[in-house]
């Protein structure tokens, strides 16, 4: 984890935190390309975190589970990462992590192209109800 000091946000920048997940070399080519997207925004980088472990749920995953904390402690506003599928590749718990997001008033931004095949009536129909929704890294 590469995090930065300076505090969280200052009026009228958010806070980010830029997360990959890949298996394979080091991802500092795309870490790169996010916290350019980042910059070109004036967000403020908090956290750089990556996960080598693409197959394993998310939840276990110790990078999205700092992810996680820093966006419930208020510490960062939003993620930035390379496609949606980075974090999660079931379009069932891409629909609970967007719900989760939105009932905490947080945002996801994705640099690279989207598989575009998630069922957009679902997470409209999700989005409605985010309370009778579970955290999506429960692992049942």
């Amino acid at each position: 984890m590469r995090c930065n000091p300076t505090p969280p946000s200052t009026p009228g920048r958010a806070a980010v935190v830029l997360y990959t997940c890949t298996s394979g070399p080091s991802p500092e080519g795309i870490v790169e390309t996010l916290r350019r997207h980042a910059t070109a925004r004036d967000w403020h980088v908090h956290a750089e975190l990556h996960d080598g472990m693409p197959l394993v749920h998310r939840a276990l995953r110790p990078g999205w589970r700092n992810v996680v904390q820093l966006l419930e402690e208020g510490t960062v506003e939003g993620i930035v990462a390379p496609r949606e599928q980075q974090i999660t590749s079931d379009p069932c718990e891409r629909t609970h992590l967007r719900t989760w997001l939105l009932a905490r008033g947080v945002f996801a931004v994705y640099v690279l192209p989207q598989d575009h095949s998630t069922n957009l009536a679902a997470f409209c129909d999700a989005a409605e109800r985010p309370a009778a929704r579970p955290h999506p890294d429960v692992v049942r």
